[in-house]
């Protein structure tokens, strides 16, 4: 887990070596002075879809007319699978149609391309015969 030094004021981490035990008890501490304290707290496993490309992006939307304060964040992840991972992959992301997950590029989360948000849409393109360029469109949960 990382050392407390490395956590001191970040809004946002992942932690995803924990090791995997089938009665694992896992236990959080909030200690400091002043204001400590968590939004949101995911317990999960990860399931690695591509490589990383350049061409990842997020934006802030701001919100409608009524509430100009509401703000979300939309992730377009730009990856790459062999051509043989293109129908497990649409399965994946089929299945988490309509849930909640934690998408994040790499484990550095300071580039701001994590988010817990719901799927949008993706796109697979057949274009050589080793890979395949996917696109996937992730808005954050409200």
């Amino acid at each position: 887990f990382p050392s407390h030094d490395k956590l001191l004021n970040k809004t946002e981490f992942i932690v995803t070596d924990l090791p995997f035990y089938g009665n694992a008890t896992i236990e959080v501490d909030f200690v400091g002075s002043g204001d400590v304290g968590v939004g949101s707290l995911v317990f999960g496993n990860p399931y690695r879809l591509g490589d990383i490309n350049y061409g990842t992006s997020y934006k802030l939307l701001a919100g409608g007319v009524e509430d100009d304060s509401a703000t979300m964040k939309l992730i377009d992840y730009r990856f790459t699978i062999l051509n043989n991972q293109g129908g497990s992959t649409y399965r994946k992301l089929a299945s988490v149609i309509g849930a909640p997950a934690v998408y994040f590029a790499t484990e550095n989360v300071d580039n701001g391309a994590m988010v817990l948000g719901f799927y949008l849409d993706s796109n697979i393109s057949i274009d050589t015969p080793s890979y395949c360029p996917v696109s996937l469109s992730v808005k954050e949960v409200n």
